[in-house]
C-alpha cells in the first residue's frame, strides 16, 4: 500500500471548477479557496493558491488532452523525501518547499495514476460537464464522473432521440 495515496486529493483538485446554472465557478480562488488550503492542511498563502490553481490548471489541460502538463517540473522542485526507521519498518516522509505543497503532491499524485493506473483519470463524457472520474472499475469504460446526474442525463437523451427518431 503506498502510504501517499493523493488520488482523492487529485480528483478534488482537477474537479473544483465545476458548472453551476451554466456558469463555471473556481471553488480554490479567493475566500473559498483559503478555507479549502486549510481543510486539506496546505499553508494558507496567497502563493500556495496561486500555484496549486496554476497546477490544476496544467493538469486539467493534460488530462483532457492526454498529454505531459506543460511546466509541470516547477512542482517538482526541491521536493525531498527522507527516509527513517520506525516501528521495525522504512518510512518515508516527503517535505515540500514552501508554498507550493499542495500544486506539488498534485503534481505527484497525477503522475503516480499516469504510472499505475494509465489512462483512468479522464473527463467526463458529458460535454457540458467539466468535471473529471477516476476510473476504478474492473473494465475501465466509465463514461460519466456521476452516473446520477451526467450518466442519467445522457442516457435519458438517448432515449428521447430514439423516440423522437421512431415518429
Amino acid at each position: 500500500m503506498n502510504e501517499w495515496n493523493d488520488d482523492d486529493l487529485l480528483l478534488e483538485v482537477l474537479n473544483s471548477t465545476p458548472i453551476y446554472a451554466g456558469e463555471q465557478r473556481d471553488q480554490l480562488s479567493g475566500q473559498i479557496g483559503q478555507l479549502w488550503l486549510v481543510a486539506h492542511g496546505m499553508e494558507d498563502s496567497l502563493e500556495e493558491q496561486g500555484y496549486l490553481i496554476a497546477a490544476r490548471g496544467a493538469l486539467q489541460d493534460a488530462v483532457r488532452s492526454a498529454a505531459t502538463p506543460v511546466g509541470i517540473d516547477q512542482w517538482l522542485r526541491d521536493i525531498a523525501a527522507v527516509p527513517t526507521f520506525e516501528q521495525g519498518e522504512l518510512r518515508w516522509s516527503r517535505t515540500f518547499p514552501p508554498g507550493r505543497s499542495g500544486a506539488s503532491r498534485v503534481v505527484l499524485a497525477w503522475a503516480q495514476a499516469q504510472r499505475e493506473h494509465p489512462g483512468r483519470i479522464r473527463a467526463c463524457a458529458n460535454i457540458a460537464c467539466r468535471r473529471f472520474l477516476f476510473d476504478r472499475s474492473r473494465s475501465n469504460q466509465a463514461k460519466w464522473c456521476s452516473m446520477a446526474t451526467c450518466g442519467n442525463r445522457a442516457k435519458a437523451r438517448r432515449h428521447y432521440d430514439r423516440l423522437r427518431a421512431e415518429a
